[in-house]
């Protein structure tokens, strides 16, 4: 090709004395080359070499991507585990609250009397104890009339400025069979807790507000009594809480939450509440 190439340059050079010559040539190319007298230039067929087959790729950059199916439209939705309410962080005396708890317990099982028609109770409000509008909750103190044991009002004659001091005014009253007074976000309530058997049957009812400064309330009869009755002197009661009230007191039914006034510590008492509930041996047979 170098030859061919360097002959016809230097033709051209000397064109006059060659040009026969030229001809000749270009008929030679044209003939060779092919109708067009193009130069077509063929390479040699590549292979792909082992380093790049299949193979080698795979263990480079993974098996191929699967794509999930589609989940079917009726398939259940994935079970999501329970939020379990972090305590700890309402309030941080946990050990007063096992202590109440089992004090509790054993004064149920222990004194009889509790089965029986109880003393009215009293709830009265110093002047001292002015419910603030400004604080969440102010728990007064109360006591019974007839009962040995007073509401301990070191612990809940002062006024509540947090969750902790809250909940263990509301374990206190519960732990005595008494009842909390409450203002709760600036309007009166009162929060009503029953002990009866040694079920351990706990109900909470709410009164509707404003109510007077001193109220008296008549405790209800033991479940064991098909005459369940309850009065009160003064204060109204919302008639639907007080029937499922009285449709309840005849049922076994362990512990039995009706209303909760303490919405920011629901998930506190009832965690409290469901740790009362007493773990009865199975029957045998």
């Amino acid at each position: 090709m170098s030859v061919v190439a360097n002959f016809y340059f230097g033709a051209r050079i000397h064109a006059p004395k060659v040009s026969m010559l030229l001809r000749i040539l270009n008929c030679f190319l044209a003939s060779s080359l092919g109708a067009s007298g193009q130069i077509t230039l063929s390479t040699p067929r590549t292979t792909v070499p082992p380093s790049l087959s299949l193979s080698a790729l795979t263990a480079v950059t993974g098996p191929p991507v699967t794509l999930p199916k589609p989940k079917a439209e009726n398939s259940p939705p994935p079970q999501l585990a329970p939020m379990t309410p972090d305590v700890t962080s309402s309030f941080n005396s946990t050990f007063f609250i096992e202590d109440l708890l089992h004090q509790l317990r054993e004064e149920l099982q222990a004194n009889a009397t509790i089965n029986t028609i109880l003393t009215p109770f009293e709830i009265e409000a110093s002047d001292d104890d002015v419910a603030d509008t400004n604080l969440s909750a102010t728990v007064f103190r109360g006591y019974f009339t007839g009962f040995d044991s007073p509401v301990r009002k070191d612990r809940c004659s002062h006024k509540v400025v947090d969750n902790n001091v809250t909940l263990q005014c509301l374990i206190t009253f519960l732990n005595l069979k008494s009842i909390a007074y409450a203002t709760v976000k600036g309007e009166e309530r009162a929060l009503v807790i029953v002990t009866t058997s040694v079920e351990d049957v706990i109900f909470l009812m709410e009164l509707e507000g404003p109510l007077d400064r001193m109220m008296r309330l008549y405790q209800f009869k033991s479940v064991l009594d098909p005459t369940v009755k309850s009065q009160i002197v003064e204060g109204s009661v919302r008639a639907k809480w007080l029937n499922e009230f009285k449709s309840q007191v005849g049922q076994n039914i362990g512990i039995q939450l009706m209303r909760i006034l303490y919405r920011d510590f629901r998930q506190v008492i009832n965690i409290v509440l469901s740790r009362m509930s007493p773990q009865k041996p199975e029957k045998a047979g």
